[in-house]
């Protein structure tokens, strides 16, 4: 069963620098070497400033600036990383109904497992 964890601390995720500093460390080339990336309502050439846009739009670009979380996949779960990403994209989808999201696959461990960070603050709402 794939396990959930979220990484919203305080302190980092508060900071003017937060979105940028997250999603880069999401997107690290290293980390998707399949590239296995994408995003919801965002510019993808730059998905934070996409994200600051939107925040500073409905006067709400303070306090935490983004949400974290990642979903770990066991070993022997999943045999495919497209079904891996498949699941990143139907909850970012999902989530990408309200707010801003960007996610990929890392496969720098033994084990496959998303990173999804999407907007404090709703385009929709």
């Amino acid at each position: 069963m794939p396990t959930l964890k979220t990484l919203n601390g305080a302190g980092k995720y508060h900071d003017s620098n937060a979105r940028e500093d997250v999603i880069s460390y999401i997107l690290q080339p290293e980390k998707t070497p399949h590239h296995l990336v994408g995003g919801v309502e965002v510019d993808m050439n730059n998905p934070a400033q996409s994200m600051a846009q939107v925040a500073q739009a409905h006067g709400k670009d303070s306090r935490i600036r983004l949400h974290h979380c990642v979903i770990s996949f066991h070993p022997d779960e999943v045999d495919a990383l497209n079904v891996v990403q498949a699941v990143a994209e139907q909850i970012s989808g999902k989530i990408g109904e309200t707010y801003q999201t960007v996610y990929a696959v890392h496969e720098d461990t033994d084990h496959p497992h998303i990173h999804m960070v999407y907007n404090s603050v709703s385009y929709a709402t």
